[in-house]
């Protein structure tokens, strides 16, 4: 069933049963259940109750990012790479098991952002599941060649645009990401 508010809460803390303080996302999927992405873990809020979600290592647990498709899935960014949850499971996505995901962008093509400064695309795979591969060839780095975290990812116009934290927006295109006009 769909989210049913019963309770006017100020705010939802760990005394609510929250696994942290510490939310650093939200996101509410279209049956209107919010989902909150804390330091120590995924928190689901129906209106009535917390429940508390656990994606296995203290990284994985550690959520930077959540974005709700319009299908009903959650996918969710953390330390230890990217998770979709779908049909009351967790599914991991391939090739990011070790990668801070910081950005997700759904739409025709979905891409995540990382730590690192790279851009993925999220594919399907042969065995059903999904699997991210670098669409740049060398990660968005600052003037001393540092890798800078992609905060931010959005299609304008058919244009990839990444935003940086250090640098400001970069278009991602054939490869290269290259300074926004």
């Amino acid at each position: 069933p769909g989210a049913q508010n019963f309770h006017q809460w100020g705010s939802i803390t760990v005394f609510n049963g929250l696994p942290s303080d510490s939310v650093r996302a939200i996101a509410q999927t279209p049956d209107g259940v919010m989902w909150f992405g804390t330091d120590n873990g995924l928190a689901r809020f129906d209106g009535r109750r917390v429940q508390n979600f656990s994606l296995g290592s203290p990284d994985a647990n550690r959520i930077n990012v959540l974005k709700a498709a319009s299908s009903g899935e959650l996918w969710i960014g953390t330390r230890a790479g990217a998770f979709i949850y779908s049909e009351n499971a967790f599914r991991p996505v391939d090739s990011t098991q070790s990668v801070g995901i910081t950005a997700i962008l759904l739409g025709p093509e979905d891409y995540l952002g990382t730590d690192a400064g790279r851009v993925l695309r999220v594919k399907s795979v042969e065995s059903g599941g999904l699997s991210a591969e670098g669409i740049t060839s060398e990660p968005n780095a600052d003037e001393a060649g540092r890798p800078m975290a992609i905060t931010s990812l959005i299609d304008h116009g058919g244009q990839l645009l990444a935003g940086t934290a250090g640098r400001g927006a970069f278009v991602v295109k054939d490869g290269k990401a290259s300074e926004f006009p």
